[in-house]
């Protein structure tokens, strides 16, 4: 399952959501679009994978193509990724990051009390062309 923000004001609660090795559950677009706000509340994020093959193609948020501007709230996001599966598109082979925007002007705000309890500041947090910002303030 992956939940595309195409369009803003997306609410989303009380999702399991299975991490296929090819796909984002997040995606947060393939070509340019105008700015998009949404919130999260009540998600699972459970990765699935082959025992011989730990390569994913995207990672939980990402940006493929284009530049995107998206704000996302977040409450009682549940995730866990083992440092032993890959992601190829940064470089190469490295560890699955969380976030990946492949556009230069591509920018992820995530807003959350429960941001510190997630391992976005950790130094795969993110890839790409893209900047990602943390407000653990809301």
């Amino acid at each position: 399952m992956a939940l595309s923000y195409i369009k803003t004001n997306f609410f989303i609660d009380n999702v399991t959501i299975i991490h296929n090795q090819n796909g984002a559950p997040f995606q947060l677009g393939w070509t340019s679009k105008s700015s998009t706000k949404h919130k999260l509340k009540n998600i699972v994020v459970k990765p699935k994978y082959r025992k011989n093959n730990k390569m994913f193609n995207l990672s939980l948020f990402a940006n493929s193509g284009g530049n995107v501007d998206v704000n996302v709230e977040l409450s009682k996001l549940n995730i866990s990724y083992p440092d032993y599966l890959i992601f190829h598109k940064c470089q190469s082979n490295g560890q699955l990051p969380l976030v990946y925007l492949n556009g230069a002007q591509s920018q992820l705000t995530l807003r959350g009390s429960e941001l510190d309890l997630l391992p976005f500041k950790q130094a795969k947090a993110s890839c790409g062309n893209g900047q990602i910002q943390l407000d653990a303030k809301s």
